[in-house]
Protein backbone atom coordinates (compact mmCIF):
# COMPACT_ATOMS: atom_id res chain seq x y z
CA UNK A 1 0.00 0.00 0.00
CA UNK A 2 1.38 3.07 -0.76
CA UNK A 3 1.94 6.07 1.49
CA UNK A 4 -1.00 8.38 -0.04
CA UNK A 5 -3.21 5.44 0.56
CA UNK A 6 -2.38 4.84 4.19
CA UNK A 7 -2.40 8.18 5.26
CA UNK A 8 -5.93 8.65 3.37
CA UNK A 9 -7.13 5.47 4.84
CA UNK A 10 -6.04 6.71 8.73
CA UNK A 11 -7.45 9.81 7.72
CA UNK A 12 -10.67 8.33 7.19
CA UNK A 13 -10.22 5.98 10.55
CA UNK A 14 -9.62 8.90 12.14
CA UNK A 15 -12.92 11.25 11.11
CA UNK A 16 -15.11 11.08 13.91
CA UNK A 17 -18.74 9.97 13.21
CA UNK A 18 -21.80 12.44 13.61
CA UNK A 19 -22.66 11.82 16.96
CA UNK A 20 -25.65 10.78 18.12
CA UNK A 21 -27.60 14.05 19.45
CA UNK A 22 -28.58 13.94 23.53
CA UNK A 23 -29.91 16.15 25.98
CA UNK A 24 -29.25 20.09 24.88
CA UNK A 25 -28.74 19.32 21.64
CA UNK A 26 -32.66 20.58 20.36
CA UNK A 27 -31.16 24.36 21.21
CA UNK A 28 -29.26 24.11 18.13
CA UNK A 29 -31.59 22.00 16.48
CA UNK A 30 -31.61 18.30 15.44
CA UNK A 31 -31.95 16.88 12.15
CA UNK A 32 -33.72 13.93 11.53
CA UNK A 33 -33.63 12.68 7.49
CA UNK A 34 -36.29 10.00 6.57
CA UNK A 35 -36.00 7.38 3.64
CA UNK A 36 -37.56 9.06 1.46
CA UNK A 37 -35.44 11.60 1.89
CA UNK A 38 -37.76 14.01 3.67
CA UNK A 39 -36.27 16.06 6.23
CA UNK A 40 -37.31 17.84 9.69
CA UNK A 41 -35.54 20.10 11.51
CA UNK A 42 -36.26 20.25 15.21
CA UNK A 43 -35.72 23.46 17.56
CA UNK A 44 -36.80 25.16 20.35
CA UNK A 45 -39.41 28.11 20.57
CA UNK A 46 -40.18 30.63 23.36
CA UNK A 47 -42.62 29.20 26.19
CA UNK A 48 -41.25 25.24 25.66
CA UNK A 49 -42.79 24.74 22.33
CA UNK A 50 -40.70 22.79 19.83
CA UNK A 51 -40.65 24.02 15.94
CA UNK A 52 -40.38 21.48 13.10
CA UNK A 53 -39.31 22.64 9.88
CA UNK A 54 -40.16 20.11 7.28
CA UNK A 55 -37.89 20.15 4.03
CA UNK A 56 -40.12 18.53 0.98
CA UNK A 57 -37.72 16.40 -1.61
CA UNK A 58 -40.12 17.97 -4.12
CA UNK A 59 -39.05 21.99 -2.98
CA UNK A 60 -40.90 23.69 -0.53
CA UNK A 61 -41.29 23.78 3.04
CA UNK A 62 -43.39 23.52 6.10
CA UNK A 63 -43.49 24.80 9.56
CA UNK A 64 -45.36 22.93 12.29
CA UNK A 65 -45.58 24.08 16.61
CA UNK A 66 -45.63 21.39 19.02
CA UNK A 67 -46.68 21.89 22.58
CA UNK A 68 -45.37 19.06 25.08
CA UNK A 69 -43.08 17.92 22.42
CA UNK A 70 -45.88 16.00 20.60
CA UNK A 71 -49.05 17.63 20.03
CA UNK A 72 -49.36 19.80 16.75
CA UNK A 73 -51.04 23.22 17.71
CA UNK A 74 -49.84 24.80 14.68
CA UNK A 75 -48.93 24.91 10.54
CA UNK A 76 -48.22 26.22 7.99
CA UNK A 77 -46.91 24.81 4.22
CA UNK A 78 -44.93 27.84 2.30
CA UNK A 79 -44.05 27.12 -1.24
CA UNK A 80 -42.00 29.90 -3.47
CA UNK A 81 -41.55 31.81 -0.12
CA UNK A 82 -45.91 32.30 0.65
CA UNK A 83 -47.69 30.71 2.83
CA UNK A 84 -49.88 28.48 1.04
CA UNK A 85 -52.00 26.78 3.55
CA UNK A 86 -52.12 26.98 7.71
CA UNK A 87 -54.20 25.25 10.15
CA UNK A 88 -54.53 25.15 13.87
CA UNK A 89 -55.62 22.97 16.69
CA UNK A 90 -57.54 23.98 19.84
CA UNK A 91 -57.70 21.60 22.73
CA UNK A 92 -59.91 21.90 25.54
CA UNK A 93 -59.11 24.25 28.53
CA UNK A 94 -60.58 22.38 31.34
CA UNK A 95 -58.85 19.16 29.77
CA UNK A 96 -55.32 19.85 30.18
CA UNK A 97 -52.92 18.27 28.15
CA UNK A 98 -50.50 15.75 29.64
CA UNK A 99 -46.72 16.14 29.34
CA UNK A 100 -45.53 13.24 27.61
CA UNK A 101 -44.65 10.03 29.73
CA UNK A 102 -45.38 6.66 30.06
CA UNK A 103 -49.01 4.92 30.79
CA UNK A 104 -51.13 8.01 30.26
CA UNK A 105 -53.92 8.42 28.44
CA UNK A 106 -56.43 11.80 27.41
CA UNK A 107 -59.31 11.98 25.37
CA UNK A 108 -60.90 15.23 24.69
CA UNK A 109 -62.71 17.60 21.85
CA UNK A 110 -59.94 18.68 19.50
CA UNK A 111 -60.65 22.07 16.97
CA UNK A 112 -59.12 21.77 13.83
CA UNK A 113 -59.37 25.18 11.88
CA UNK A 114 -57.96 25.13 8.08
CA UNK A 115 -56.91 28.23 6.19
CA UNK A 116 -60.19 29.03 4.61
CA UNK A 117 -61.27 29.54 8.55
CA UNK A 118 -63.41 26.26 8.42
CA UNK A 119 -63.84 24.14 11.60
CA UNK A 120 -63.90 20.92 12.23
CA UNK A 121 -64.48 18.95 16.05
CA UNK A 122 -63.57 15.67 16.58
CA UNK A 123 -63.01 13.45 19.69
CA UNK A 124 -59.01 12.23 19.75
CA UNK A 125 -57.91 9.75 22.20
CA UNK A 126 -53.72 9.57 23.16
CA UNK A 127 -52.51 6.65 24.74
CA UNK A 128 -48.93 6.68 25.78
CA UNK A 129 -47.33 3.08 25.82
CA UNK A 130 -44.37 1.95 28.15
CA UNK A 131 -40.99 2.89 27.90
CA UNK A 132 -38.88 1.08 25.43
CA UNK A 133 -35.50 0.93 23.67
CA UNK A 134 -35.59 2.19 19.82
CA UNK A 135 -33.08 2.53 17.48
CA UNK A 136 -33.56 5.88 15.02
CA UNK A 137 -31.45 6.75 11.90
CA UNK A 138 -28.61 4.70 14.09
CA UNK A 139 -28.58 5.88 17.65
CA UNK A 140 -30.44 4.07 20.54
CA UNK A 141 -32.73 6.36 22.57
CA UNK A 142 -35.43 5.42 25.28
CA UNK A 143 -38.69 5.96 23.38
CA UNK A 144 -42.10 6.45 25.02
CA UNK A 145 -44.92 5.14 21.89
CA UNK A 146 -47.95 7.48 21.52
CA UNK A 147 -50.80 6.48 19.56
CA UNK A 148 -53.17 9.23 18.65
CA UNK A 149 -56.41 8.13 17.18
CA UNK A 150 -58.52 10.88 15.33
CA UNK A 151 -61.45 10.15 12.94
CA UNK A 152 -60.75 6.88 12.00
CA UNK A 153 -57.08 7.58 11.44
CA UNK A 154 -54.21 6.72 13.90
CA UNK A 155 -50.75 7.99 14.14
CA UNK A 156 -48.28 6.42 15.92
CA UNK A 157 -45.68 8.75 17.53
CA UNK A 158 -42.14 8.07 19.18
CA UNK A 159 -41.40 9.93 21.68
CA UNK A 160 -37.71 10.56 22.72
CA UNK A 161 -37.60 12.20 26.27
CA UNK A 162 -33.88 12.45 25.88
CA UNK A 163 -34.40 15.27 23.07
CA UNK A 164 -37.66 16.47 24.30
CA UNK A 165 -39.72 16.18 20.97
CA UNK A 166 -41.40 13.17 19.49
CA UNK A 167 -41.94 12.79 15.46
CA UNK A 168 -43.92 10.29 13.75
CA UNK A 169 -43.19 7.13 12.80
CA UNK A 170 -46.64 5.39 11.08
CA UNK A 171 -49.85 6.45 10.04
CA UNK A 172 -53.00 5.08 8.94
CA UNK A 173 -56.42 4.62 9.24
CA UNK A 174 -57.94 2.75 11.91
CA UNK A 175 -58.58 -0.39 9.51
CA UNK A 176 -54.92 -0.27 8.50
CA UNK A 177 -53.00 1.46 11.29
CA UNK A 178 -49.17 1.22 9.54
CA UNK A 179 -50.72 2.21 5.81
CA UNK A 180 -47.48 4.74 6.23
CA UNK A 181 -43.81 4.02 7.85
CA UNK A 182 -41.72 6.76 8.10
CA UNK A 183 -37.98 5.02 8.75
CA UNK A 184 -35.51 7.52 9.96
CA UNK A 185 -31.95 6.94 8.21
CA UNK A 186 -30.01 9.72 9.97
CA UNK A 187 -30.70 12.18 13.25
CA UNK A 188 -27.74 14.89 13.99
CA UNK A 189 -27.35 17.91 15.80
CA UNK A 190 -27.11 21.30 13.69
Amino acid sequence: MSLVRSAALISVLATPALACPGAGDLENGIRVIYDDAFVEVYSPLPGGDVQIREIYPEGGEGFVRLANGYLKVEGFIWDNGRPVDRWIYSYPAGNPLPAAGPNIVWEGDVKFKDVQGDVYVSVETYTFGDRRKALVGGCNYEMIPLELVYDGYVDLVHYLPELGFGYTAESGTVENPRESVYRVTEIYAE
